[in-house]
């Protein structure tokens, strides 16, 4: 959709958390993330790592990379959820592709998350796909890379859907 020149902003703080943790330090320590980046000879700052810790096993991947591919192929790996998410629409609400397409194209929070590097649209496909086969995991994954998700437990817990809700609070542990 969208894809920043100058390489994205919040791409290298994943990049470098996961580094730092394996050395042994800590990833909500921004002042080390920030000394790590520079050690690689990034010229721009780092953000400080919000995530949870399970969330680090998600950029394991990252490690044998240096942070211009990372940021390359986590741009691609965002394209594949935003088609993923697509194909779940579509075959969860069985709308037209081209509508959902569009509707997806001009959602202005998505070409953002493309411009700074989050990871967005692989939480938004987890938790479009877990809702669509009202499925927990889908949902506790999301909730692995960034707590938020566990709010959308709510319509679950109104419903009174409790194999869902337990499902997710379950996968959650593991």
């Amino acid at each position: 959709i969208l894809h920043s020149k100058k390489g994205s902003k919040d791409h290298p703080t994943f990049h470098y958390a996961i580094r730092v943790a394996v050395e042994g330090g800590n990833p909500y320590d921004s002042t080390y993330l920030q000394e790590r980046a520079k050690k690689d000879g990034l010229a721009t700052e780092v953000y400080p790592w919000i995530y949870p810790p399970p969330a680090l096993l998600g950029f394991s991947w990252t490690l044998p990379f240096s942070v211009s591919i990372t940021q390359t192929m986590s741009w691609i790996l965002n394209q594949i959820c935003v088609a993923g998410i697509l194909l779940v629409l579509w075959r969860w609400i069985r709308a037209p592709v081209i509508l959902l397409g569009v509707v997806l194209a001009l959602y202005s929070p998505l070409q953002h998350n493309f411009q700074v590097g989050q990871i967005n649209p692989m939480i938004a496909l987890l938790a479009t796909w877990g809702f669509w086969r009202s499925s927990g995991v889908g949902i506790a994954a999301a909730a692995w890379i960034k707590m938020s998700p566990v709010i959308l437990l709510l319509p679950w817990i109104l419903r009174q859907q409790w194999r869902s809700v337990g499902i997710a609070m379950g996968s959650s542990v593991v």
